[in-house]
């Protein structure tokens, strides 16, 4: 057993903990269909820009108004604060209450609420199955009406609100927060490898091939790459070929789930077992140099960051890189989660909603978001360089360049089912992880139970 396993089962249960829903400060996860949206502590930055107020009729006076914002975690997620802070500086005339209306079951509490009545002006949308179930309840109002009331400039959000916009082609929240995947990696380990580092221009083929080779190069304590225990970490190979976790036929998983569990069996990276049953977080391995790379969301950018600052973290000479994907898709192409806000269909005054939304997703929000340590919604040139001129961040072009993906895919289509497609994909993936299932058992039950049982495909 390699000495992670071994020696740190202590530290990750006091510091690694996965929740469907919660938002632990110290510790996020990802903002994906399958861990919802994860919060960062602070990382250093330049100060975020000014926005100008709301545009409004020369010389008039705006009425007073008060804003409420239901949420979650109001104590332990930075940026409410900040936001509300900044928003106020440019429109007095605002207030803003937060409801904090509980992590666990935000999505049904927040639902019953709306369908009762309450007139929340601003609704937090974890993810995207969230934003699907808020949607088939018609809890958000549209947004495109009221955008050009504002000063936003769309084209700042790179496409991603297209993802955005349901069957009827409305536009009901805008993200706050966008989190894509990259590969990560460990630049001494590589050099002591004597293997070239990862690239943008990455196919599937070839993250095989560098886990192995480097499976093969480094000493024993050293892995290839780390692979967490979230089905993600191997349907987003090929989600990111288009392929659907709504379709109802799984047989694209194979390839895949061939690869993962080889790379575990032939001891390039840690066991699905060893990990779930030691409880050890993907960040632990990394933290102590135990591992070349690890395919993650860009949330764990902060992580790093923050963890190496305090000294928990051995890795000082790291790089991102685009996330992998099969022949024929463009590269640069990632699989992406969002966090978001909407306006609440019982809301009197929308417009102020919308003007507030378009400055906590447009670029004065996106400045404070990178100030208190998360990714923003919207990925401008000025965003970016916010982000590299981080202390910590990789001063490398390939670094800078993977936080532009060129097109964004999102992990779970908005789905009405998706809630369950999810639950029922993560009983298979375990199954299979464990050795319980074969892969051909194992995509045989999510083609059973979700394509023909749920969704009546085939």
């Amino acid at each position: 057993m390699r000495k992670t396993i071994a020696i740190l089962l202590v530290l990750v249960m006091a510091t690694a903990m996965i929740a469907s829903c919660a938002e632990p400060a110290a510790l996020p996860e990802a903002p994906d269909a399958q861990q919802g949206e994860a919060e960062t502590a602070p990382a250093q930055a330049t100060a975020p820009p000014t926005a100008p107020p709301p545009p409004q009729a020369e010389d008039e006076e705006p009425e007073e108004v008060t804003l409420t914002w239901a949420m979650w975690d109001e104590h332990l997620i930075p940026y409410y604060a900040a936001l509300v802070e900044a928003y106020r500086e440019v429109a007095p005339h605002v207030t803003i209450d937060l409801v904090d209306l509980g992590t666990a079951e935000f999505e049904t509490i927040v639902q019953t609420h709306l369908i009762g009545g309450a007139d929340y002006d601003i609704v937090k949308v974890r993810n995207m199955q969230a934003y699907a179930n808020m949607l088939g309840a018609g809890l958000l109002l549209p947004l495109d009406d009221k955008i050009p009331n504002t000063n936003l400039d769309m084209t700042g959000f790179g496409g991603f609100t297209d993802i955005l916009r349901p069957e009827d082609g409305g536009l009901y929240t805008l993200p706050i927060r966008r989190d894509h995947w990259v590969i990560f990696y460990n630049k001494d380990i590589f050099d002591a490898a004597g293997i070239a580092y990862p690239t943008n221009e990455m196919r599937t083929s070839d993250f095989d091939a560098l886990v192995r080779n480097l499976g093969e190069a480094t000493p024993d304590g050293v892995w290839g790459n780390v692979y967490h225990w979230w089905p993600s970490i191997v349907h987003l190979f090929g989600v990111v070929g288009r392929n659907a976790l709504t379709d109802g036929v799984y047989d694209w998983k194979s390839p895949f789930y061939e690869m993962v569990k080889s790379h575990q069996q032939e001891g390039h990276a840690p066991s699905h077992v060893d990990l779930t049953v030691g409880n050890i977080h993907y960040s632990v391995p990394w933290y102590n140099a135990e591992t070349a790379m690890v395919n993650m969301g860009t949330w764990f950018i902060a992580m790093q960051m923050n963890a190496y600052a305090e000294g928990t973290s051995e890795v000082s000479n790291w790089g991102i890189a685009a996330y992998p994907v099969p022949r024929g898709v463009p590269f640069g192409t990632s699989p992406a989660g969002f966090t978001g806000i909407g306006i609440g269909r019982n809301s009197a005054n929308a417009q102020e909603a919308m003007n507030f939304i378009a400055f906590a997703s447009g670029p004065a929000g996106a400045g404070i978001m990178v100030e208190v340590g998360q990714m923003p919604g919207m990925m401008t040139d000025d965003v970016i360089d916010r982000i590299v001129a981080l202390d910590g961040f990789p001063q490398d072009e390939t670094s800078r360049n993977a936080l532009r993906p060129t097109a964004l895919v999102p992990e779970m289509p908005m789905h009405p089912n998706a809630a369950q497609v999810n639950t029922l994909i993560g009983t298979a993936h375990t199954e299979i992880m464990t050795g319980n299932a074969t892969i051909e058992d194992g995509i045989e039950m999510m083609n059973q139970q979700i394509g023909r049982d749920l969704l009546g495909i085939g």
